[in-house]
């Protein structure tokens, strides 16, 4: 055997170098097996080397990918706040200038009016100079965390982590903003129903002592008019289901029966049960026939009673759990 011909116990598998039999070679074609044997083992642990480096750039690229991703959707986030913040802003200055339009006042309640402004805007300032200030330092932190697992190649729970709690400062910022909306829609009812108020006093000032004297029996008339009027409305509505009730009352069948007297003794204690029965039924009938809009109803009979439910049933158990008793 020549020293370039290589036995076919050296051909190694992709993962795997066999060790050739030395036993049946010469020693020059042993040393050449040798020497081919930790070639081949060199590649093998070259090439595990390369795919092993080769995951590791894989993996921390795909971090780094998530992180950017991540970034990308934060200050998207930042974006549509800013802009739906400016929205509001914008609607909220359109709003206020067409309500001070519409307000006729005095130069006095005009200044009034400029320093409440004045001050709303301060402490507006303030508010958002704070909010600023702790959304930055919360922006700061999350960027060294984000840096934190960039840099030390941290798994994807920390990162998902982080995504989660932005995701909560935005649902409270969010809550936050919605708040203060209605707060300002609150203030602003508050300042026009004061407006309206303001107006109706400076109209009487400015009536004389006879047109306020005649306005005000005027407007103390038609009040008195519409109680009377809402008061013979109510009297009248209650004589009309007076009527219906007693109406209802005469339409019901009397009872053909004997007197309990005259029955054998065994007899009267089924036309007892007999007339009890026929009494509760004349009663359902009753409720059924007058139960319209306006038909007279005791409070006892306002609870709804469900089909094949007893009455005798408790109401709740020990534990506060409804038991029910079909019968």
């Amino acid at each position: 055997m020549s020293g370039t011909e290589k036995p076919a116990a050296m051909e190694a598998h992709d993962e795997h170098v066999e060790v050739p039999n030395f036993d049946d070679l010469t020693p020059k074609s042993r040393a050449n097996a040798l020497h081919d044997f930790e070639r081949k083992q060199e590649e093998l642990r070259l090439k595990k080397e390369a795919e092993a480096k080769k995951a590791l750039e894989d993996r921390e690229r795909s971090v780094f990918e998530k992180a950017e991703r991540a970034r990308r959707t934060m200050e998207e986030a930042e974006q549509a706040r800013q802009a739906e913040k400016v929205r509001r802003a914008s609607a909220e200055e359109q709003r206020r200038a067409e309500q001070l339009a519409a307000q006729n006042s005095s130069m006095a309640q005009f200044e009034e009016r400029r320093r409440a402004e004045e001050a709303k805007k301060e402490a507006a300032a303030r508010a958002e100079k704070a909010r600023a200030e702790a959304e930055a330092f919360a922006k700061q932190e999350a960027a060294k965390r984000l840096n934190d697992l960039t840099s030390t190649c941290a798994d994807e729970h920390r990162l998902n982590g982080v995504m989660e709690e932005e995701e909560k400062r935005q649902a409270a910022e969010a809550e936050k903003l919605r708040k203060e909306e209605r707060e300002r829609e609150e203030k602003l009812a508050k300042q026009a129903e004061a407006m309206q108020k303001f107006e109706y006093e400076q109209m009487l000032r400015r009536m004389s002592a006879e047109e306020r004297a005649a306005f005000l029996a005027k407007k103390a008339e038609e009040e008195r008019l519409m109680a009377e009027e809402a008061a013979r409305i109510k009297a009248e509505e209650e004589a009309r289901l007076a009527a219906i009730a007693a109406a209802e009352a005469a339409a019901r069948p009397r009872s053909l029966m004997r007197p309990l007297s005259l029955l054998p003794r065994s007899s009267a204690a089924a036309a007892a049960a007999a007339a009890a029965a026929g009494g509760a039924g004349a009663k359902v009938g009753a409720k059924k026939k007058g139960g319209g809009l306006f038909s007279p109803r005791k409070k006892k009979d306002a609870a709804p009673k469900l089909d094949g439910i007893s009455e005798d049933a408790p109401a709740a158990t020990a534990n506060g759990g409804c038991q029910c008793v079909v019968s």
